[in-house]
Parts: C-alpha cells; structure tokens; sequence
C-alpha cells in the first residue's frame, strides 16, 4: 500500500464522500497482518484494510504498469451497478473525485 494515497484517500476522498454513500477498502499485499495494523495505526486509516499475504488478489487484479516500480498504487472505482468504472496504477486524486461528482450528479 502507498502510505502517500492512503493517507491522502483517509483524510480527504473518504471524509468528502462517506456521507454519500462512498466505500472504500485498502488491500495490502505481500503484507503479514501486524504489519498492516501498525500501518493504520500510524497513519489513523478508519476504513478496512485487508491483507493479501500471498499477493493472490494482487495478481488477480495486476493492472499493466509502465515502468518497475508503478505496481502501486492501484485504484479502482466501482460503479453503483457494480462494474469496473475505472482502474489505474496511478494515483489521481482529481480523476476521482470528478468520477465521484459525476456518480452524485447521476444520482
């Protein structure tokens, strides 16, 4: 997980869109469950994190990333239906919040 968009989701996408009906999960793979605990703790994360320990449901989901190191962040939004509406192995905090004004507007 990047503490960098955790962090980021936590204090300000998850706050401005909670209410309104926004979930979000971190998945943290390649990661043992102490490990993760100590990163919510200190990084004060209050939405579910999962553990991956074996990077299965990385891999199931292993977007196509341009250079070595961009195998995180991966985003991916979900759609009110429940079908992928965007997926991306960066982290664009601008792109989801219009995606999410859009869903609002929509609603």
């Amino acid at each position: 997980m990047c503490p960098s968009e955790v962090s980021d989701i936590s204090e300000h996408l998850w706050p401005e869109y909670r209410e309104q009906g926004l979930r979000v999960w971190g998945i943290a793979s390649m990661d043992d469950e102490s490990t993760v605990e100590r990163f919510r703790d200190q990084l004060g994360v209050d939405f579910p994190l999962f553990v991956d320990p074996t990077g299965e449901v990385h891999a199931q989901w292993l977007q196509e990333i341009s250079f070595p190191s961009a195998a995180y962040p991966q985003d991916w939004l979900i759609d009110p239906e429940g079908r992928v509406a965007y997926a991306n192995n960066r982290y664009e905090p601008d792109e989801l919040r219009d995606l999410l004004d859009q869903w609002l507007i929509d609603r």
